[in-house]
């Protein structure tokens, strides 16, 4: 090491972190800042005091580490070296997916420290594709009309707004997409011209990418047409698309180098392109509404997703839109039917999400919020770890039976005359 660095210790045990101070105060370098024994406090005291290298214990919680370092270094240019009692490929896969400089095992040691703090206070050089601890958030549903773009157009903006720093919307409804309309753009290129022809780069990339004024998201819209999605995936062609590149996924590792938030608006089918991005994606929010044909989709999603997928239960989050519009349904029903317990709800705000549609812009930056703006920034201070995890509470049951029996009545009619028709 050749010049001094400010540090800053997160861990919440005061003998791991005396070892630590002892092993800095050997080497001489160091200044330490501030110190923290929960992620709550770390994150903060962090985004004050700037500090040039964290170290943060796997030890962490009220939020967790995994959680409080994407937090940090999502805000800051600061570097992170973890430290952990485990010896578990588990724990240096996720240090190194959220963007560790290193992983180090308590009580530390002096040699491991010096050779860890060369790595972590090297000057950063200026690589072609600047690495970004970046997380992937894919909004899904194999039932459309439930408000899964909605809530991937605003949840981008809102996080967008929160950092600070731009976010990237891909829209993988391929052959429905229509998040460019939620900012009202007609884009000039979509992801079907970016799969085009040769190899997807950084230049091509942002060529095809859109920037709506004012809201920091960079978006790649979706395909035109169905010729479009078919060349995109491969799928659909007249040939075989046997030894085809998966373009979505060089799509995916290229925003991953460059943005720290990449929301996918994902289609309604299990096709080649979504099973790439649900593959890649850190968090699946699976969006359904309370009504019973939505929450049969979304169970036998679930079951794909967890089941034949093998997905970790913690990355599939249930997100519950218009949840004041149920028919009768408590939370406890809907978590039954489900199988698994709604993760956040959103309320139905039609009248503004309507206006916000034909103004061409995010219903997160209308002056005037509403409950579902309100909620829509909510999970997104959640899920970037400003907030802790919200308290449900049941939705309301409507007063008698009749309501729910007349439109049940009413769609019957509907369907009947459409199949007689």
């Amino acid at each position: 090491m050749n010049k001094s660095f400010s540090a800053f210790l997160a861990d919440p045990d005061p003998r791991s972190r005396e070892s630590l101070r002892s092993a800095l105060a050997q080497l001489g370098s160091s200044q330490i800042v501030g110190e923290a024994d929960s992620g709550q406090e770390a994150a903060r005291l962090v985004l004050w005091l700037k500090p040039q290298v964290v170290f943060l214990s796997t030890a962490l919680e009220e939020p967790g580490w995994v959680e409080t370092a994407t937090s940090i270094l999502a805000a800051t240019e600061t570097r992170l070296v973890v430290l952990t009692d485990r010896d578990d490929v588990e724990v240096a896969r996720a240090a190194l997916q959220v963007g560790a400089q290193d992983l180090l095992h308590r009580p530390v040691d002096v040699q491991e420290l010096r050779q860890a703090l060369g790595l972590a206070t090297a000057p950063t050089a200026a690589p072609t594709l600047p690495a970004v601890t970046s997380n992937v958030l894919a909004c899904f549903s194999s039932k459309g009309g439930v408000g899964k773009t909605t809530l991937s157009v605003n949840l981008a903006t809102a996080i967008a707004r929160q950092i600070g720093r731009s976010v990237a919307l891909l829209d993988l409804d391929l052959e429905f997409g229509s998040a460019a309309t939620f900012f009202g753009l007609r884009p000039k290129q979509t992801l079907a011209d970016l799969c085009a022809d040769g190899d997807i780069d950084r230049a091509k990339l942002h060529h095809a990418m859109e920037h709506p004024v004012g809201t920091h998201v960079d978006l790649l819209a979706a395909p035109a047409d169905r010729e479009g999605a078919s060349r995109v995936d491969g799928e659909n062609l007249p040939t075989p698309a046997q030894g085809l590149p998966d373009r979505v996924a060089r799509i995916l590792t290229l925003l991953r180098r460059e943005y720290p938030w990449i929301v996918v608006d994902m289609g309604c089918s299990f096709r080649r392109a979504t099973l790439t991005a649900l593959d890649q994606a850190d968090t699946i929010f699976l969006v359904t509404t309370p009504d019973v044909q939505s929450l049969e989709n979304a169970r036998s999603s679930l079951d794909v997703l967890l089941n034949k997928l093998d997905y970790a239960p913690g990355k599939v989050r249930v997100v519950l839109n218009r949840s004041n519009s149920s028919l009768g349904f408590t939370y406890n029903t809907i978590n039954r039917v489900l199988g698994t317990n709604v993760s956040f709800s959103l309320p139905s705000d039609p009248q503004a999400t309507f206006t916000a549609l034909t103004a061409g812009r995010p219903l997160v930056l209308h002056p005037d919020p509403g409950p579902l703006s309100d909620a829509i920034r909510q999970l997104g201070s959640l899920v970037i770890g400003a907030l802790p995890p919200p308290q449900q509470s049941a939705p309301r049951p409507w007063a008698g039976w009749a309501r729910h029996f007349w439109q049940t009545f009413d769609r019957l009619v509907s369907s009947l005359s459409r199949n007689s028709g």
